[in-house]
């Protein structure tokens, strides 16, 4: 899920951050690592909508290696998947609805396009999420419905952390952009009133947002490790490494897991809004 933040977004000296770039080349890391974690989540999403997507086509936006579109399709949806890397876009293409690499900013079509918007997990990467949902708005048809999703601010599961530290432990450090994310975009839409507050500045309608805890079903420490080391910036650190080295940090990850957790699935509280486009 990737996406570039608005315009003046920084987290130095007013230097843009753009956050998708990230993503290029890590496609198997994501998809294995990252998408058994993400996928209910999509679901949940996708479930959230007020409307029948059976038979319409929706925009997939930051669509990764298709979690998203894949939530689409189970409703009968017809997904087109975009996103800023490409390399997540060509994953397993011949699997994969139509693509297209781009910002949503300034998405590459035309007005009424699409009978929704699908957004799991991008407006937290931009720190303008009220002009990015206009700029997406303008793509659906009236009475078309847009779909968000992100984690609470209220709600970080301890293993984030006790996996976050081995790596930290053996010399990772958080790039400027994932500290951005973090620190200064990802708050700005981690509440259910911080959602929808910026939802109705963005002039969106009918208005639904809730907070719901989702069940991933993932509770194998492996399962644990690999969605956490599936960030771009610790699957690179891991890469610069020697295969012993990166399987002592992997299992040193894995033990940290199974000693702070009881077995139960991971189950992180996300943000979901459902809007109408006016």
């Amino acid at each position: 899920m990737t996406a570039t933040p608005g315009p003046g977004a920084g987290a130095g000296a007013g230097s843009p951050v753009t956050v998708g770039p990230l993503y290029e080349g890590l496609e198997v890391a994501w998809a294995t690592g990252a998408e058994p974690v993400y996928g209910p989540m999509a679901d949940a999403l996708v479930a959230h909508s007020p409307v029948d997507l059976s038979g319409r086509i929706v925009l997939d936006v930051g669509a990764g290696t298709g979690a998203g579109s894949r939530a689409l399709e189970a409703v009968g949806a017809r997904p087109v998947a975009m996103d800023l890397a490409h390399s997540m876009l060509a994953h397993d293409r011949e699997h994969r609805p139509p693509a297209v690499v781009g910002d949503l900013f300034a998405p590459p079509f035309r007005s009424a396009s699409f009978a929704g918007v699908l957004l799991p997990f991008v407006i937290n990467h931009v720190d303008e999420p009220a002009e990015a949902f206009r700029s997406l708005a303008r793509g659906v048809e009236p009475g078309g419905v847009l779909l968000a999703s992100t984690f609470a601010e209220s709600d970080r599961p301890p293993l984030k952390d006790v996996i976050d530290a081995v790596v930290v432990r053996h010399g990772c450090v958080p790039p400027e952009e994932y500290v951005w994310v973090r620190e200064r975009s990802a708050p700005l839409t981690g509440s259910a009133t911080a959602m929808g507050e910026v939802a109705s500045t963005a002039g969106l309608a009918d208005i639904d947002v809730v907070e719901r805890a989702v069940d991933t079903g993932v509770s194998a420490p492996a399962q644990l490790v690999a969605y956490r080391f599936a960030l771009p910036h610790v699957t690179r650190f891991l890469a610069s490494l020697d295969a012993e080295a990166r399987a002592a940090i992997i299992a040193e990850a894995e033990r940290e897991v199974a000693r702070h957790t009881d077995g139960s699935s991971l189950t992180p509280v996300v943000v979901l809004l459902a809007a109408r486009v006016t």
